[in-house]
């Protein structure tokens, strides 16, 4: 499992950004709201919907084993392979040194799967948060047009009627 911490600490370190020793300090103080944008998010049977008349690019971040159902799904039950018509684009190709690629190099990477400004884009995981970074990305590259099936494989890989290839 990849160590964030680890991979950040030595460039925090180097670029003479704030340390300190001892305990953290954090308070549990604070005030934080959030709001929730359902635009931003789309659910199994819009997704049925979207693969039946190809609507959207879907893309799956997870690594290519499972993908193409060559590794076992960590999720007793779940069938292996991936939905009718998604692509694989694994989130560890949007990571370089522990850190987001740059733009122009994430820009190329989703052109590579058909990404333009107008398309729309779906992103999908295991469990909906891996695809996370696969929506970072595209946020970074100015990318409006992106949703994410939270459901992600943990659901789809359970439905008896799913559009699912080897």
């Amino acid at each position: 499992m990849f160590n964030y911490w680890m991979a950040v600490w030595p460039a925090w370190r180097d670029a003479g950004l704030p340390l300190e020793n001892g305990p953290s300090g954090i308070s549990s103080d604070g005030h934080f709201e959030t709001e929730f944008d359902e635009t931003q998010i789309i659910g199994c049977s819009e997704l049925q919907q979207i693969i039946a008349d190809k609507s959207a690019i879907i893309l799956d971040a997870r690594p290519a084993d499972r993908f193409y159902g060559r590794a076992p799904e960590p999720r007793p039950g779940l069938k292996s392979g991936h939905m009718s018509g998604s692509q694989n684009l694994p989130a560890s190709q949007l990571i370089e040194d522990g850190f987001m690629k740059p733009a122009d190099a994430l820009d190329k990477l989703f052109a590579v799967h058909g990404v333009k400004p107008d398309t729309d884009v779906i992103v999908s995981c295991g469990s909906g948060v891996t695809a996370a970074i696969l929506a970072l990305g595209l946020a970074i590259i100015g990318h409006r047009r992106t949703r994410l099936y939270d459901g992600s494989w943990a659901e789809w890989g359970q439905l008896p009627d799913a559009f699912i290839c080897r």
